[in-house]
């Protein structure tokens, strides 16, 4: 990688899929006033540009009809042009339209000043997404002049061999983007007593046992899922992690807040090179792990 990276998040509550267009505008004042300041990577939670889907009866084709769009279409068109004008690097979570009608992705786009690098689809759904969203069938690592890029989406960063799978293909920095709910009677699964601590910690074992950089963008505020569902909040408490555990930026609650870090090559060398987990694991001895099921 680079051997010093600006790096920032912006964690934030998107405004429903019928109003994505100010979530264009405000992830691109964002891109606006982050890059000026010298940030080369921005990173947008998850579902940043269309927000998730409103469970109603007929949930799936209003989502279809107002909330996915194309990788090709307008919204990140606009932002692949404010990305090529300030020569920075910018994640942003979307609802892609597949193109077979009616089959959506939960995805993230990587976006440099050349435009669109790569998307990222999340394989794992909880919960309600199971009936919106078809899974990703790749785990891919993306290779920028800042660094090899690797992208997890929510519940996936909650299965290690995700994240393990991007640091074995050479991923130096891996970008969480996240709409972590509080669960319970706030929304989506888990238990709000523990949820909380569950999603402090992940971030960091996620980092350390992977020796990567870890940018872990989560949503802030709510979201009304549903009429008969109810309002969904999400826990926000966004970080930058160092390959060694090192809390770099934090957000220590749900409001909206933008975290910024330097990421040091340094730092990944000598966290790879103090312990060599990546070199001393033994793959063979898990082998069972891909006929059991």
């Amino acid at each position: 990688m680079k051997q010093s990276v600006q790096a920032a998040l912006v964690q934030f509550s998107p405004w429903p899929m019928r109003e994505m267009d100010r979530n264009v505008d405000y992830i691109k004042s964002q891109i606006d006033n982050l890059a000026q300041t010298g940030n080369e990577l921005i990173v947008f939670p998850e579902m940043s540009v269309t927000n998730f889907f409103e469970h109603d009866a007929n949930g799936r084709e209003a989502y279809w009809n107002h909330g996915a769009i194309a990788i090709e279409g307008p919204q990140l068109n606009s932002i692949i042009m404010k990305a090529r004008e300030h020569q920075c690097y910018v994640v942003v979570g979307f609802a892609e339209r597949s193109p077979v009608i009616g089959m959506m992705h939960n995805s993230a786009a990587l976006i440099g000043p050349d435009g669109l690098i790569g998307v990222a689809r999340k394989i794992h759904f909880p919960g309600l997404e199971k009936l919106y969203y078809t899974s990703g069938t790749s785990i891919d690592v993306f290779e920028t002049p800042i660094g090899r890029i690797g992208i997890c989406i929510c519940y996936d960063c909650m299965f290690p061999e995700v994240t393990r799978a991007l640091a074995v293909k050479g991923a130096e920095i891996i970008v969480s983007v996240s709409s972590i709910w509080e669960g319970g009677a706030k929304g989506g699964i888990g238990l709000p007593e523990y949820k909380k601590a569950f999603w402090d910690q992940l971030p960091l074992v996620r980092a350390m046992e992977n020796q990567a950089f870890v940018i872990a963008c989560n949503g802030g505020g709510s979201h009304m899922i549903g009429r008969d569902i109810g309002t969904w909040s999400r826990l926000g408490m966004s970080k930058i992690v160092a390959p060694n555990g090192e809390m770099l930026a934090k957000a220590d609650h749900a409001d909206e807040a933008v975290l910024t870090a330097v990421l040091k090559e340094r730092e990944l060398i000598q966290s790879r090179s103090q312990y060599t987990f990546l070199a001393d694991r033994k793959p063979y001895l898990f082998q069972d792990l891909n006929t059991i099921s």
